[in-house]
């Protein structure tokens, strides 16, 4: 009976306890791509050399469908994780297209350096650089709207950087669901000591988290029918190779850790 009492318990504290409410859902929100792209070639160099910087920039922003506020502060948000705080206070356009702006002028700075020295030819292929980066709603259940950003990023080296970053919202204003927030403090604790015993049970060894007493393993993560899912890129709790990692945990052993005081989630999230 306990495994049914608890995710109902976390139902309780996400939903609005008035029935008569409308709800908003991922199909009731009215959503704008905002997309642009550049091709940067050195100075120094010819199309001909093969050698040039592509960026691709893709975000999915609610437009309608939810409170006002909300959607300004979940726009701010996304714009701020995806292209950058400086940028934060941007139109998406206007942010997109300055955010494309300054990867061009870094390249070319990159390039100068490069094309300038006696090694220029045997370097060629470093100058080959390449960003993409990808912002879509996932869900909105709950009274919370899910937002994931993907992001590829090369600079010439081995290979390029694959990272997946999750935000979570309370949809009635926009308030980012960072762990601070939600979880209490000895909760975060708990939590940690939950995924580390997972993450070691798999096999990884959490590499930026060892001996750093203030870093917690919390940071991204999205909640599921019946789990929260903690999603880990390279290089954070294992090697390159071994890809993403992620560890889900029942909502049983996780709804405890909440600060019910400071969630306070319901479904009352429509613009009317």
């Amino acid at each position: 009976m306990k495994k049914i009492l608890v995710p109902f318990a976390l139902f309780c504290v996400l939903c609005c306890s008035s029935c008569n409410r409308r709800n908003a859902s991922l199909e009731s929100l009215i959503m704008a791509t905002v997309s642009d792209s550049v091709q940067v070639f050195p100075e120094a160099l010819t199309p001909e050399d093969g050698v040039s910087a592509n960026a691709f920039i893709c975000l999915e922003i609610p437009q309608k469908g939810l409170r006002g506020k909300a959607l300004r502060k979940i726009r701010k948000s996304i714009v701020s994780e995806a292209l950058g705080e400086e940028y934060a206070d941007m139109n998406c356009a206007d942010a997109v297209s300055a955010c494309l702006g300054a990867y061009a002028q870094n390249y070319l700075s990159d390039a100068r350096e490069i094309a300038g020295g006696d090694d220029t030819q045997a370097l060629l292929h470093t100058l080959n650089y390449a960003r993409e980066i990808n912002g879509e709603v996932v869900s909105l259940q709950d009274g919370i709207l899910a937002y994931r950003i993907s992001t590829y990023d090369y600079a010439g080296g081995a290979h390029g950087t694959y990272t997946e970053n999750w935000l979570n919202f309370r949809a009635s204003d926009g308030t980012s669901l960072r762990p601070e927030l939600i979880f209490t403090e000895n909760g975060r604790e708990t939590l940690d000591y939950l995924l580390k015993t997972e993450l070691q049970a798999g096999g990884h060894s959490f590499w930026n988290y060892e001996g750093a007493e203030s870093a917690w393993l919390d940071r991204n993560f999205f909640f599921e029918q019946d789990s929260i899912r903690f999603y880990y890129n390279p290089y954070e709790v294992d090697c390159y190779a071994a890809g993403p990692v992620c560890v889900a945990l029942p909502l049983e052993l996780v709804v405890p850790l909440l600060d019910e005081k400071k969630l306070k989630l319901n479904l009352e999230n429509s613009d009317e």
